[in-house]
């Protein structure tokens, strides 16, 4: 198996996730993105989050909702996404963030989360 994962990455090879949900209660998580393997065989790419009903949840965290929209927002500006970029949406409610897996390393918006990525093989 990790042959074959190694040609697939060497191929250039990605996973499209078109669209995956989690939901429980009111809290929903809708993502989609494209994943892949790095060098050094850690997940590498983007999935964009769209979270409704997840106020309670951050609030256990201690992360404002509210913040979390403006650091989506901050974060698209400053990866020249301009203004459009992740924020709450007035429509449906949904706070729309990226995940970044890059190096090892996992980002939503512009918080490093303290997560290290491990090589799958």
């Amino acid at each position: 198996f990790p042959q074959s994962l190694e040609q697939w990455r060497q191929a250039g090879g990605n996973a499209e996730i078109r669209e995956f949900k989690i939901a429980k209660g009111q809290a929903l998580v809708v993502a989609s993105g494209l994943l892949g393997l790095d060098d050094a065989h850690r997940p590498a790419g983007r999935i964009d989050l769209q979270l409704t009903g997840m106020g309670p949840l951050l609030q256990r965290f201690g992360v404002s909702p509210g913040n979390a929209a403006i650091g989506g927002l901050l974060g698209g500006l400053l990866a020249g996404k301009g203004p459009q970029a992740p924020a709450q949406s007035g429509a449906d409610g949904a706070l729309r963030l990226p995940l970044e897996l890059n190096q090892g390393r996992a980002m939503i918006g512009p918080m490093r989360l303290p997560v290290v990525l491990s090589p799958l093989y």
